[in-house]
């Protein structure tokens, strides 16, 4: 555990010494426009195609992926991804964790002649809204051979029975507690 949280701290500090004094990482020229089509459902917005296979844990292609997330409306912290598929081949990927509501993901795509750019390793970033316990993303290009999902279920996700019974408990003890100290106000001392 600890060192996790030391390997975690050391990419985090990495990340960081990128973006000393505000600067921004550069995005790559887009080989390609990407477009809300390309997978399904639909992407609410998208950046790509971009040369190269971006979804690697270099400091350089981690500070695309930071850019290209937060150009998308997403705080990445460079570190924590939710599921990485690799080795595709081609398919659609399928996540073991549900997708539910606005989602972040990247997709590579080789070079085949299904590719968005054909000859050309390509990468492009996606935000859409996966509705409720979606698992596979449909692709328009057959030429996919890594997928990250960065993030899921913000925006419209109804928590689960637990979560609600915490915020009731939570609500209740605030409750308790406002009446405590509204009594011990009203008594004289």
């Amino acid at each position: 555990m600890k060192l996790q949280l030391i390997s975690a701290a050391a990419a985090s500090a990495a990340v960081t010494l990128l973006f000393a004094g505000g600067a921004q990482a550069a995005l790559p020229v887009q080989l390609a426009p990407c477009a809300s089509t390309d997978i399904t459902p639909n992407a609410q917005a998208c950046l790509g195609f971009f040369g190269n296979q971006l979804l690697s844990g270099n400091p350089a292609d981690t500070a695309v992926q930071i850019e290209a997330l937060g150009d998308l409306g997403f705080t990445w912290d460079g570190t924590t991804v939710v599921e990485d598929l690799s080795g595709l081949t081609g398919s659609n990927p399928t996540f073991t964790t549900s997708l539910n509501g606005i989602t972040f993901i990247g997709l590579h795509f080789g070079g085949g002649t299904t590719s968005p750019v054909q000859g050309q390793d390509t990468t492009a970033f996606y935000r859409l809204d996966a509705g409720t316990n979606l698992h596979t993303i449909q692709l328009a290009y057959g030429s996919s051979s890594d997928a990250k999902l960065y993030s899921t279920g913000g925006g419209g996700v109804v928590p689960e029975p637990a979560t609600w019974a915490m915020m009731i408990m939570g609500l209740g003890s605030l409750g308790a507690a406002l009446r405590q100290r509204r009594r011990e106000a009203v008594l004289p001392a």
